[in-house]
């Protein structure tokens, strides 16, 4: 069933005049949420809403039932994503409770979010950081959207900050890059990039070591082959293979970093035609396998992407979605130089609140 206009085009209404937001194209959220070319569909369900007020689209959201997650984790929960809307709290409600209405109707008795279907690593509701430009991989709203989920029985489930490293004029930074490569000089340890002639292993190996990896975590559930291969796909970009970085212990594949150039900032460029080049660059995923996270493969990483991106060219890094209990990687992180810019919390509320 095709995307209606409605809910495509809204956002573009909603942040119309917003410098910070980025508008992206409406053609990445219809192959998100098209089953046919988003194998995510095979493991769940979605529908669709749009508010209309006086003939005019005011609202909407994305209602999913995910089978996997549930069999995986034994729970009872459903999901939602693409929420947008006017600052009118009847409006929310409304939003909320055909989504909470159809989660119901599907045996579902708690309702997460926002959480759009991967890959899109979208994760929560901006609380923090709405004076800073939107980057890529990560979601934007407006302020008042923190009142309307409060006001609509949401509770807190956790948060996620973003930090922005300095590449250039960061002491700090540069003190650290020095020591380990003094360090790592003579590492018997292997630095890889993603080698396009072997794509299917390469990402089957991503596969491997992000389902062991986050198999106890409560907000994941294993990705296939397809899934992976499809994110994959969507980020890996002709000529950025050598920011897709792997690194081995004695030949055996212990983590990998995937970054991207912000594209957001052409975006943004674009729509007030002031072509520049990009600057900064995203950190959208860091994973060490957990047989290796004691030994000094997390390190080693950490500074080959780091200097793959200098290399680059990139004068900053935007590294977005790290858990607030992940106490080691915040400490790492401040260590280096970088400061958290940004936090994003994700909700839960009860079904049966919003009927």
């Amino acid at each position: 069933m095709a995307i209606p206009d409605s809910f495509l085009n809204l956002p573009f209404d909603l942040y119309k005049g917003v410098g910070n937001w980025t508008p992206r194209p409406a053609d990445d959220t219809v192959r998100l949420l098209d089953p046919a070319r988003n194998p995510y569909w095979r493991q769940a369900e979605r529908e669709l809403f749009v508010a209309f007020k006086d003939g005019k689209p005011v609202g909407r959201i994305v209602a999913v039932d995910d089978r996997e997650f549930n069999t995986t984790h034994n729970t009872n929960l459903g999901f939602f994503g693409f929420f947008e809307c006017v600052e009118d709290l009847a409006v929310a409600r409304t939003l909320f409770s055909s989504a909470t209405n159809w989660l119901s109707q599907k045996g579902r008795t708690q309702m997460r979010g926002p959480f759009n279907p991967i890959p899109d690593v979208n994760i929560g509701l901006m609380v923090e950081g709405f004076e800073i430009p939107q980057s890529f991989c990560e979601p934007f709203n407006p302020p008042f959207y923190v009142e309307l989920f409060e006001a609509c029985s949401f509770r807190k489930l956790s948060d996620f900050y973003s930090y922005h490293n300095s590449f250039s004029n960061n002491p700090v930074w540069e003190k650290m890059m020095a020591r380990l490569r003094r360090h790592f000089r003579k590492s018997t340890m292997r630095i890889r990039h993603f080698e396009l002639e072997h794509f299917d292993r390469d990402v089957e190996i991503i596969r491997s070591i992000i389902n062991d990896t986050y198999s106890h975590d409560s907000f994941f559930a294993a990705w296939s082959f397809e899934m992976q291969h499809f994110v994959i796909e969507t980020y890996l970009r002709p000529g950025n293979e050598q920011l897709f970085l792997f690194v081995e212990v004695e030949g055996a594949p212990a983590g990998f970093c995937l970054l991207t150039p912000d594209y957001d900032e052409a975006l943004r460029a674009d729509r007030d035609s002031k072509p520049e080049a990009i600057k900064g660059s995203c950190a959208f995923e860091f994973c060490i396998s957990p047989r290796f996270i004691q030994t000094p493969a997390t390190a080693m990483l950490t500074y080959a992407s780091w200097d793959a991106q200098a290399k680059a060219g990139f004068h900053w890094s935007e590294i977005s979605f790290m858990n607030e209990n992940n106490k080691p990687i915040h400490s790492l992180l401040e260590t280096s130089g970088a400061t958290r810019t940004k936090c994003f919390r994700l909700y839960e509320c009860e079904c049966k609140l919003l009927l």
